[in-house]
């Protein structure tokens, strides 16, 4: 069976904008569980039950799902690649939970603006909050060309399975549990709305080849 290739992309406002980060991995899918959490209205207590049209939604269903990954560094150490050797699966775990990590940048900006305060006699407490709020790395998620998402990563986990004489992990399984992100009217993430619009262009493709499918066997299911 060959092997494909799945990705992790971290982006800025502008593409790879900042430090990029980028994780490949071998994407060989037996099963992927997806789970849709239907937005319906919520009850209003001032409308009789009678009158609510419960068919109407909030908002688009959230989808959310589960990868596991198995990272193996046996092909590298077996080329005598030197980072391989150094570090194992090290970078690629490294590179994973950058994804998880908040962006740093504003709890430094935010400790030098406490420091100043406190040498102006703003007191000596520790620094409390970052300046601007911390935010969560943005992603796509590659899955093929069919499976291109803006995704958050909701779980991870690690568990090394097997090391070198040095101890250095070479072989790890990564659970992640991801949910696709959805966009408001005014959101500035161009790239990960273009990403959803992509989708949504591809699977409404896709319904229109599945109605023809189904006009064409319309006969052989309804007898006139």
């Amino acid at each position: 069976m060959s092997l494909s290739r799945g990705a992790f992309i971290q982006y800025g406002d502008t593409f790879l904008g900042g430090f990029p980060n980028l994780f490949v991995f071998q994407y060989n899918v037996e099963e992927l569980d997806r789970q849709f959490n239907i937005q319906r209205r919520t009850s209003d207590s001032n409308v009789p039950a009678r009158q609510l049209e419960t068919h109407r939604a909030h908002s688009a269903p959230v989808e959310s799902f589960t990868l596991n990954i198995k990272l193996d560094a046996a092909d590298a150490l077996n080329k005598g690649d030197v980072i391989a050797q150094t570090f194992g699966v090290g970078p690629q775990l490294a590179a994973l939970e950058k994804m998880v990590n908040p962006d740093s940048n504003g709890a430094l900006l935010g400790a030098i603006v406490d420091a100043v305060g406190s040498l102006l006699g703003g007191g000596d407490d520790a620094p409390t909050r970052s300046i601007p709020p911390e935010t969560l790395p943005k992603l796509i998620f590659v899955g093929g060309l069919t499976r291109i998402l803006p995704v958050e990563i909701t779980s991870f986990g690690i568990k090394e399975t097997l090391f070198n004489s040095g101890l250095v992990a070479i072989r790890a399984e990564v659970s992640l549990g991801l949910e696709v992100v959805t966009f408001t009217p005014d959101s500035g993430d161009l790239i990960g709305q273009g990403a959803t619009e992509y989708m949504k262009t591809l699977k409404d493709a896709q319904a229109v080849i599945n109605l023809g499918q189904a006009i064409a066997d319309a006969p052989e299911i309804i007898s006139f």
